[in-house]
């Protein structure tokens, strides 16, 4: 991990060790690496299925004296790689000299992750050769372009200085200059240091777009309660190896900057934000989460007046509260249930008015703190102009069709019709009439499939009464 850290950090790239165990076969151990041998593949194919995890690049480490003397990823990008064996002149290296450099603590592991992550080689020809000016840079060679040209020439012809042994020049005559420092060629181990930016976007690139590696980005959160009512810890999940903390309002919420542990002070109420600056392993960021503390803030006004136009008997009306900061619940209730019913359980309300009166009614809202609450006037008034006349919708919210059934509680004869017509008017939010009849039949069907879904207004002009109702379509 610490030389995966050492390649990435300088591009906040990280990684995150998930687990590891033990593979005992001792035909990983001594396969013969040969990328032509079908052999081979077959048992390299069958070494990266076992243990396999989801969500992570698989990485396969053998011991430095195995057979493989190198690595390979299984694609790139890919999610799984094998590294093993050891740079030396015995096992094929000529200018190892008495050098012995293990491949598996060393950045070769970093370079067959490179692979993984949707990095090239620096030599790389599939593409085309890469002109040593960069002009075909975007086309050709490894794909970027902050890395010289290379021909593939120059694979393992470095010195323990990690100079070039050789000297080569492109198709335009001009001269090589690899860099032997970058993880992505072929040179010693004890080369090894970096990728470049262009490297590094590269990668972040691939993980955006590759259905191999969906999954594989690790985004920091905080975890912790979003309300306080004392004290709380906050931690920073996946970790990261240096996480600073800080409160946007530490007289209201002090949060300790080395352990994230937080604590309420001067009985503040109200919101604070936490913050996580993380650092280290590349995961060089900030991170925030609002958090409330104490008890919920105060109820504010509805957001209509119930009473105007006038809150007729029988009528039902819908009214809401805006949501209030550090609420988890909310419970209305009605203090004169023989002349209002009040229900809801969030920050709406339905109120249905059943005999003349003043009354009040009242929202508890609640957290794990505390409860607060707020209590509402409204006035009930007998619309129906002393004849016993009253409205009645139904369903309430509607989709397609909604029944308006008229009563005239003393008129007499034909039961299916009232002894005079009426004028029912239904409007939108914004006062505009968008549907209107005449009709003296006692129970009419709404047409309201095509309205778009809202809080209407449904008003019924009879004899010397207006009768109001607020109804609902919804889809």
């Amino acid at each position: 991990m610490n030389n995966l850290a050492t390649a990435y950090n300088t591009q906040n790239i990280s990684f995150l060790n998930l687990g590891s165990d033990n593979i005992n076969n001792d035909s990983y151990y001594s396969a013969s690496f040969s990328f032509s041998s079908s052999s081979y593949q077959n048992l390299y194919n069958q070494l990266v299925a076992t243990n396999s995890k989801n969500n992570s690049i698989n990485i396969y480490l053998l011991g430095d004296n195995c057979n493989l003397n190198g690595g390979q990823a299984s694609g790139i990008p890919g999610n799984a790689c094998v590294v093993g064996g050891s740079y030396s002149s015995q096992n094929g290296f000529p200018n190892a000299g008495t050098s012995v450099q293990p491949f598996v603590s060393s950045l070769v592991t970093a370079h067959e992750v490179g692979h993984c992550l949707g990095l090239y080689h620096t030599f790389e020809t599939y593409f085309g050769s890469e002109f040593v000016n960069e002009s075909n840079c975007t086309t050709a060679g490894d794909l970027v372009c902050d890395t010289p040209a290379e021909s593939p020439n120059y694979r393992w012809e470095d010195n323990s200085n990690c100079q070039w042994l050789i000297s080569l020049t492109d198709s335009n005559g001009q001269n090589y200059s690899p860099d032997p420092h970058n993880i992505m060629g072929y040179t010693r181990p004890s080369c090894l240091q970096y990728i470049t930016g262009g490297q590094g976007t590269r990668i972040r690139s691939v993980l955006g777009s590759s259905s191999t590696l969906s999954g594989l980005i690790a985004t920091p959160t905080i975890t912790g309660p979003t309300v306080v009512c004392s004290s709380a810890y906050y931690a920073v999940s996946p970790s990261c190896s240096s996480v600073t903390w800080s409160s946007s309002n530490p007289n209201g919420l002090s949060v300790n900057s080395s352990t994230g542990a937080a604590t309420r002070v001067n009985n503040y109420n109200g919101q604070v934000t936490v913050t996580a600056t993380v650092s280290g392993g590349g995961c060089s960021t900030s991170v925030s989460q609002n958090v409330w503390v104490g008890q919920p803030g105060s109820p504010l006004s509805l957001n209509k007046n119930i009473n105007n136009p006038p809150f007729c008997v029988g009528a039902t009306v819908i009214a809401s509260i805006n949501p209030v900061g550090g609420a988890s619940s909310y419970s209305w209730v009605s203090n004169n249930l023989s002349m209002l019913e009040a229900s809801g359980s969030s920050t709406y309300v339905n109120l249905q008015a059943i005999a003349s009166g003043t009354c009040t009614f009242s929202v508890t809202v609640s957290n794990t703190c505390a409860t607060t609450g707020k209590s509402y006037f409204t006035s009930i008034q007998d619309c129906s102009g002393g004849g016993g006349m009253y409205m009645t919708s139904y369903p309430n919210p509607s989709s397609t069709t909604m029944t308006v059934s008229v009563t005239d509680s003393l008129s007499k004869g034909n039961e299916g019709f009232l002894p005079q017509p009426y004028q029912l008017s239904l409007f939108n939010h914004f006062g505009n009439t968008v549907y209107s009849v005449q009709s003296d039949l006692r129970t009419i069907q709404l047409p309201v499939g095509s309205l778009p879904p809202g809080i209407y207004y449904l008003n019924v002009f009879y004899k010397e009464a207006v009768l109001r109702k607020q109804v609902v379509i919804e889809r």
